[in-house]
């Protein structure tokens, strides 16, 4: 009874089946295909200083990551590919975010943030490295015409790129928290 049963399941299972259809698309990178180059707008972190090769970049634990990036001065208002970086704040104050990032020591917010009595509270600055990146430290350089101009209390939280609300908007979790001494 139980061979009977073992053969009458297999047989329904055998005539429902149906043949499956799939769709398959090949890229060929390399040779008479797509150049490296072409690829590298979308992979942030991509190495092709040698043609014959596709490799991450290679990163030291005193490189400034800041640096090497392709920075843009507006905020992802939606999905963008890797390799673009981008940097924005949350202030209703006229003025760019970029000089942060430019590796210029010379240069700063300037007085976007210098209002005397001016709570900065809440003040966010968004650095979106348009890849995943190891970081070890996050360092505050202050200008040498104003040594004492520094962050002194903040919160660094980060995202993966990967984790989002149903809303699309990034979760973030907090990496750190310096709070006002």
């Amino acid at each position: 009874m139980r061979l009977l049963a073992s053969r009458l399941t297999l047989c329904g299972v055998c005539c429902l089946s149906a043949p499956l259809e799939a769709q398959v698309e090949n890229y060929k990178v390399g040779g008479d295909g797509l150049s490296w180059d072409s690829q590298a707008a979308v992979a942030g972190g991509v190495d092709l200083q040698n043609p014959a090769l596709i490799r991450p970049i290679g990163l030291a634990e005193t490189d400034n990551i800041l640096r090497s990036l392709d920075w843009s001065d507006s905020p992802t208002l939606d999905f963008v590919a890797e390799g673009r970086a981008h940097i924005w704040d949350n202030a209703a104050i006229e003025g760019s975010a970029a000089a942060l990032v430019d590796g210029d020591e010379q240069t700063s917010s300037g007085d976007r943030f210098k209002g005397l009595g001016t709570d900065q509270t809440g003040r966010i600055f968004f650095l979106d490295f348009g890849a995943s990146f190891p970081a070890n430290r996050l360092i505050y350089f202050p200008s040498p015409s104003f040594p004492d101009d520094f962050p002194r209390a903040f919160e660094l939280s980060v995202n993966d790129g990967r984790d989002y609300t149903q809303q699309g908007e990034p979760r973030y979790q907090v990496l750190k928290r310096v709070d006002l001494q």
